[in-house]
């Protein structure tokens, strides 16, 4: 994880935890019919996952893996993960009900870094070949928080556990692919697209005062798929990095883009 996600991470653990520490008094923040405004931040952490032609068959433009087996028996592709990326989010909502309430967030994730390996054919299993790239997300989403507290008749206690969900979308965009063979280094277009994207999760709020909540959650955001456009490869030898081809044009790459995701937020209501 790079130093500005465990910043990130750092700064909200201490705003929540330290929070629940010291404050001892509360009455319930959220009453129906109040709207809020809500900011957080945490972290990202991206499931395994798998780049393979958006048409393995294709051959106008090219498939760059193309189908069928690769050199470890798999199909053929490059797995892998993005790693982690600090998750910053900004959004608003209205408290309906005692136990329900609806929010619309806006969510940014600045850092993903692939890392993983191919397994084309033409290359001896015995070589590792890495792959890499780096990526970015943005989405939106309208989600729904479910609190149990109010449900079981427990309004009144300060600590609030909490059910959620939501639907939206995410635009998700990628940087070159590079493609580390023996003697040479395969750099694919990047891409970008616009994807439905959904998450659920859990977590607890705290009434810090009248107006002021703090939230802990976990949620499982599938951010729908990240994808590569069809143009032309850049491939360059390695030893010197002098241009070997540019006018291969080879098809859409594309995988699915998923993540466990701890997030700290603060809520103010009005």
């Amino acid at each position: 994880m790079g130093s500005l996600q465990s910043a990130f991470l750092r700064a909200a653990a201490i705003i929540c935890f330290t929070t629940l520490l010291l404050a001892t008094t509360a009455a319930h923040a959220a009453q129906p019919g109040m709207f809020y405004t809500k900011i957080g931040l945490g972290g990202s952490f991206s499931k395994d996952t798998t780049f393979a032609d958006r048409n393995c068959e294709s051959s106008s433009p090219a498939a760059l893996f193309g189908c069928g087996p690769g050199n470890d028996g798999s199909p053929l592709g490059a797995d892998g993960g993005f790693g982690n990326s600090a998750l910053l989010e900004f959004g608003g909502g209205y408290q309906a009900y005692q136990w329900l309430r609806a929010e619309i967030l806006l969510a940014y994730r600045p850092d993903f870094s692939f890392s993983g390996s191919s397994n084309f054919r033409q290359i001896n299993p015995s070589y590792k070949q890495r792959v890499t790239g780096n990526a970015a997300s943005f989405s939106g989403s309208l989600n729904v928080i479910f609190d149990l507290a109010s449900v079981m008749g427990l309004s009144k206690q300060k600590l609030h556990p909490l059910l959620l969900g939501g639907i939206g979308f995410s635009h998700n965009r990628i940087e070159s692919m590079n493609y580390h063979f023996p003697t040479t280094v395969t750099q694919t277009p990047s891409g970008s697209t616009t994807e439905f994207s959904w998450n659920v999760g859990a977590g607890v709020a705290y009434d810090y005062t009248e107006t002021i909540s703090f939230e802990c959650i976990y949620r499982y955001s599938d951010l729908g798929m990240i994808e590569t456009d069809a143009d032309a490869i850049l491939i360059t030898r390695r030893s010197d990095n002098a241009i070997i081809s540019d006018a291969i044009v080879i098809g859409k790459t594309r995988a699915d883009f998923t993540a466990h995701e701890l997030l700290f937020s603060v809520i103010w209501y009005f």
